[in-house]
């Protein structure tokens, strides 16, 4: 597919949807051409840093409707280049939609901007009897960055992957409309789980704005362990 290569006219227009120009960057630096891996290198033609979802409507609007190439960007702890714009165009940085939107322990949930990051999440719920358990070793990777990839950590085989853990998320379609899938409440049959197609997609079918996570009690004390798990499933399946 041939892309729009972005211009001055749409410059101009994009701009207007930004209310602070130090967050629409025409210029990038490197800091937006890699990913942790850094092999892989592609450098988008404009940065934008939106706040909000009407920002990130308009800004996702205007480029499906002028083929412009849009890459959703969280804080760039993938190690396989998915958030690069390898076609150009705009690489959408999140990590600025960082606010927690709402906590609420009655129904052990907990909202946030699709931004912030795990760390963040972790120092707020430090003083509370709650915790957030699928937060992966990567603890400054962002919500959203980690619902795209189905991320997953030490934690996982106790308590599971991503999806295990969100109730509801915010997204922006291609059309540049708001939309909500899932629902805080743990029983929802109100038809097919968009939500869960939505997690692990790696950023191709929407932006995620917010997110709603599941908190549990957190347990009274917690061990690592470090054992030889690999070689005894080896030896287990051995056939000759």
């Amino acid at each position: 597919m041939e892309y729009h290569k972005i211009n001055q006219d749409d410059l101009k227009v994009l701009s207007s949807y930004i209310s602070d120009p130090a967050r629409f960057i025409t210029n990038p630096a490197t800091h937006w051409d890699y990913d942790q891996f850094n092999t892989v290198r592609a450098m988008p033609d404009l940065v934008i840093q939106p706040v909000t979802n009407e920002e990130v409507q308009k800004v996702v609007k205007y480029a499906s409707d002028h083929n412009i190439p849009i890459v959703p960007r969280g804080n760039s702890t993938g190690w396989m280049g998915a958030n690069l714009t390898v076609e150009g165009g705009i690489s959408l940085d999140m990590i600025k939609m960082n606010k927690l939107l709402e906590y609420d322990p009655t129904s052990l949930t907990m909202t946030v901007q699709a931004g912030m990051r795990l760390i963040d999440i972790e120092k707020f719920l430090a003083d509370k009897p709650f915790s957030y358990m699928p937060a992966p070793v990567m603890h400054w990777a962002s919500i959203g960055g980690n619902v795209d990839t189905d991320a997953g950590g030490l934690k996982a085989v106790k308590y599971g992957v991503t999806r295990e853990h969100i109730r509801q998320l915010k997204v922006v379609l291609t059309d540049g409309k708001l939309y909500k899938f899932g629902a805080k409440a743990v029983k929802s049959s109100s038809g097919y789980s968009l939500k869960d197609l939505i997690i692990g997609s790696e950023g191709t079918l929407v932006v995620v704005t917010e997110v709603t996570m599941r908190l549990y009690p957190t347990p009274r004390k917690s061990i690592n362990a470090l054992t030889q798990l690999w070689m005894m499933l080896l030896n287990q399946y051995q056939l000759f």
